[in-house]
């Protein structure tokens, strides 16, 4: 069994109102703001055309070197789902101990667009659904998961992924990173 995570309320992007906040209601938070902010990315990156879509035909590649593939369980009796890391565990295993998560998916679509010219193709790592009882509709949106350090370091190309996906298909992209996870056990990081 794992540790309970909860979302670091200083982390995010967005202002809350109330903290500590649990992931998935932060999250949801996230991709409503983003939501609301996808006309802006239509005008801030409007060099982008998108080509195609590949839905479910990325495959997680063999782990060479430091990275830690593999797979991780969400419910008791569903498939496994291939990771690319120990932080994208960690946030699968955080997404499923939430009461209105629907569905999880990892690699689900590549997106084929250009970008200045240039032809660039993307994958977001998870695409999460949360069932919402008050109008019995699913809200749906995609995370990407990074270090504290890539997200920082390539905070541009993330934006420009961020436009592309909604551009593809009407749905944000939320990045996660690991300081967006706290373990509420008494050494508060995550291991």
């Amino acid at each position: 069994m794992f540790a309970p995570y909860r979302l670091a309320s200083n982390s995010l992007e967005v202002t809350m109102n109330a903290t500590p906040l649990d992931l998935q209601h932060a999250l949801r938070e996230r991709a409503r703001s983003l939501v609301h902010a996808s006309a802006l990315a239509r005008h801030s990156h409007a060099g982008i055309e998108i080509k195609h879509l590949d839905w479910w035909s990325r495959s997680i590649p063999l782990s060479h070197g430091r990275h830690s593939t593999g797979y991780t369980p969400t419910w008791p009796g569903q498939a496994l789902l291939p990771v690319e890391s120990r932080l994208e565990r960690h946030v699968l295993k955080a997404l499923s101990g939430g009461p209105d998560c629907a569905a999880l998916a990892t690699q689900p679509v590549t997106i084929h667009y250009t970008a200045g010219g240039d032809k660039r193709s993307y994958t977001p790592d998870i695409l999460v659904a949360y069932a919402c009882k008050a109008t019995r509709k699913l809200d749906c949106f995609f995370i990407e998961v990074k270090t504290k350090h890539q997200a920082d370091r390539y905070r541009y190309k993330l934006k420009e992924r961020q436009a592309a996906v909604v551009l593809s298909t009407a749905l944000p992209l939320v990045v996660i990173t690991e300081n967006d996870l706290t373990e509420t056990g008494e050494n508060g990081h995550v291991s």
